[in-house]
């Protein structure tokens, strides 16, 4: 897990809330 990674996963997931685990949108 990266710096990058844990910014992205926590802004994609709060984005998506879910959507595709927040994880699938870059």
């Amino acid at each position: 897990m990266r710096k990058g990674l844990a910014v992205d996963v926590q802004t994609t997931g709060a984005r998506t809330h879910g959507r595709h685990h927040g994880r699938h949108n870059s």
